[in-house]
């Protein structure tokens, strides 16, 4: 059952006799003072009462943006004008009120979930006869005759829950030859002996073009297949399971995503924070449960901030792209730079891990004032190169990270990709960033990251604040993110005045 927590600042009869989901946990609370030493966040607030400046700031603290609502009959003071900026609130009319909590409430459910399902549990179906090539996990060729009528050509081993109340988002990546045509068929079965057939869908490639959403008023589990006809070759590379909010946003209220004409994502989410510099970005690291990295610590720290975060491949593919790709995830960034109507010196790029490759890729672009780092990589070739013999099972995923960018895995693309980025690195104009960086003496990851980092960063005036610790990559993790923590306040308190943030 989905889990709602509302916050209601009005009177229960407000909502007498209105219809909502059973999941909803609602707290009444005519002054707020339940909030009091509360650190939670509710999922939805409702304000049917004029609010004072004290209680404007408990709210600002205590509640998700896109997730604030108005009665539209209050009087807005500027306080609560700055408050519903600041959190993007929506104003309702009391008849706006019950078709929200009829109809959209349910979307503001609590805990977010996503995941790709694995390429290791498809299976080609027995009936091809066709050529079957894998590249890695990066996705599954076949070639071949397809038969004339649809026929089935693979499935996916695990089966999936669905929920009644808990409706799912189906993106699955392909490619085909023009001469070929698939259809992705689900099937729903109950969980029971019998396991009866409760539901079916069928997928054209006109429905594959956005994300699906799958509703049915059973609950069960869902079998996946894929069926195919004509001749040519059809690539299966991912097929993605998300929560879905219906158009309230990808994996948070307000999360958004961009695709490109090849069907690659990343995702981004933007809270404005109280609006006042700096605008800080932070890349999730490698997950291989989709969604955002990093939303708790950015919130408590005030500011504005951006998440973004990279589905592709196991866990992530270091946010490299095509030009369409690197250029969205540029153009987010500066899309929100414009909006708060800040400049490079009040952007902050951080990451952690696979994070740091992103924040430091993209910072040669967009000259920071400051790019904070926790166990940096930067090597991806040597990262790749390490998985042969030094590490061997270690981090399989950067050899098909390496894979998908070069199309080899040979020790000179490998350098090749090293050297790729390097040069980009070395020729961007570090001279107004400050680096902040938590590093692994002996990373079995990209064991040169920071000594590198130090030969290549050549402009006049860059600085470096370096913390070195012993262990491998993942050792102790909570030393890195510590360091990570306090020069994120450091530096908001000493450089942009926000004096409130504890510094131990």
């Amino acid at each position: 059952m989905i889990s709602i927590r509302v916050l209601a600042y009005l009177n229960q009869e407000t909502i007498r006799g209105m219809t909502y989901p059973e999941g909803c946990e609602w707290t009444f609370d005519p002054s707020l003072e339940k909030l009091e030493g509360e650190r939670e966040e509710y999922d939805v607030c409702l304000v049917g009462h004029p609010l004072t400046d004290r209680e404007c700031d408990l709210l600002m603290s205590r509640v998700r943006a896109y997730s604030l609502f108005f009665l539209s009959d209050l009087t807005m003071t500027d306080k609560m004008q700055h408050l519903l900026q600041c959190r993007v609130g929506t104003m309702l009319s009391s008849e706006d009120l019950e078709n929200f909590l009829e109809e959209d409430l349910r979307d503001y459910f609590h805990k977010p979930y996503g995941q790709k399902v694995s390429l290791s549990s498809l299976e080609i179906s027995p009936f091809f006869q066709g050529r079957t090539h894998w590249e890695g996990m990066t996705e599954c060729q076949l070639e071949g005759d397809f038969g004339d009528d649809l026929q089935q050509l693979a499935f996916w081993r695990m089966n999936m829950p669905l929920y009644s109340d808990q409706p799912l988002e189906i993106w699955f990546e392909y490619d085909r030859s023009e001469s070929a045509e698939i259809v992705l068929e689900v099937e729903l079965y109950a969980g029971d002996e019998e396991a009866s057939l409760l539901d079916q869908w069928t997928l054209s490639e006109e429905d594959l073009k956005s994300p699906y959403v799958l509703e049915s008023m059973n609950s069960g589990y869902l079998f996946f297949h894929l069926k195919a006809r004509g001749k040519g070759r059809i690539s299966i590379i991912s097929l993605h399971i998300r929560f879905s909010r219906h158009k309230k946003g990808l994996f948070l209220p307000g999360g958004q995503r961009f695709v490109t004409k090849g069907k690659e994502e990343f995702f981004y989410y933007f809270d404005p924070g109280d609006c006042k510099p700096p605008l800080s970005v932070y890349f999730s690291g490698y997950r291989t449960q989709e969604g955002f990295e990093g939303y708790y610590i950015l919130r408590k720290l005030g500011c504005p901030f951006l998440l973004i975060s990279d589905p592709r491949l196991e866990g992530g593919a270091f946010y490299l792209g095509d030009q369409e790709y690197e250029e969205g995830i540029l153009s987010v960034i500066n899309h929100y730079l414009d909006f708060l109507g800040f400049d490079p010196k009040n952007l902050i790029l951080s990451g952690m891990s696979m994070g740091t490759f992103g924040a430091l890729y993209y910072g040669t672009y967009l000259r920071p004032a400051y790019i904070i780092l926790a166990k940096p990589l930067e090597n991806l070739g040597s990262i790749a190169q390490a998985e042969r013999l030094e590490r061997p099972g270690g981090f399989p995923t950067s050899l098909d990270v390496q894979w998908k960018r070069m199309h080899s895995l040979s020790r000179k693309d490998s350098d090749e990709m090293d050297q790729s980025f390097w040069k980009r690195f070395s020729s961007a104009d570090w001279s107004k960033t400050t680096f902040s960086v938590a590093y692994k003496i002996e990373d079995d990851y990209d064991r040169s990251g920071y000594q590198d980092l130090l030969l290549h960063l050549r402009s006049n005036g860059v600085r470096l604040i370096g913390q070195g610790r012993h262990g491998r990559h993942n050792d102790n993790s909570g030393e890195s993110i510590s360091f990570f923590l306090r020069q994120y306040r450091m530096i908001l308190r000493k450089r942009y005045g926000r004096k409130g943030l504890d510094l131990s």
